[in-house]
């Protein structure tokens, strides 16, 4: 699922796009970087993706730091290829993606969930995107939020109730979480 996001007013001079990718092991990605064209392989110098380990953004590079395993990649890696070109500009990147979780609330420890009742994975999520946020901010760019990305895995799929669900899981995670943070930054989903 994908959502767009504006700014209610005209955006200041320094400003700089944020977009988020957000869901399962599908969202950070299980491809091989040696598997990639060559020009994929080498750092891309105008994308920029925060590292939560080292707490600031670095220029992207796949099977480095995209935060997949070491040695692989996921879609962000063409998203911004792509972006930045499309654009002629800077492009910047949130992954936050956690392998083996649901959208459906398990309720339990053992299985980590996103569902909005839960505290667990959405609340590490908000926590790295207000992380990076701040990052620029102190650097003296103004943050918009431009995109969100939501890369769910089968892990919902699997059992019939949960995918019967899938759609307003999806729907209530979405709005009730993510707005919020975006609210106080005067960027909204749409």
């Amino acid at each position: 699922m994908f959502f767009s996001c504006s700014t209610e007013s005209s955006p200041p001079t320094n400003t700089v796009d944020v977009h988020l990718i957000m869901g399962q092991s599908n969202s950070i990605g299980r491809a091989y970087a040696m598997e990639l064209p060559k020009d994929l392989q080498k750092p891309l110098d105008s994308c920029y993706i925060y590292n939560p380990e080292t707490q600031r953004f670095e220029v992207m590079q796949a099977g480095v730091n995209t935060q997949s395993v070491k040695g692989m990649f996921g879609p962000v890696v063409k998203a911004a290829q792509l972006l930045s070109e499309h654009k002629q500009q800077k492009v910047y990147f949130v992954v936050t993606g956690y392998g083996n979780t649901q959208l459906y609330h398990s309720g339990s420890d053992e299985e980590k969930d996103w569902h909005p009742e839960s505290k667990e994975l959405t609340q590490q999520a908000l926590t790295t995107i207000d992380q990076a946020r701040k990052k620029l901010e102190a650097e003296g760019k103004t943050v918009v939020f431009k995109s969100i990305t939501w890369w769910q895995g089968e892990r919902d799929a699997m059992n019939t109730s949960k995918a019967m669900l899938y759609e307003a899981n999806e729907t209530a995670f979405l709005l009730s979480k993510l707005n919020p943070i975006l609210a106080r930054h005067k960027t909204r989903c749409i």
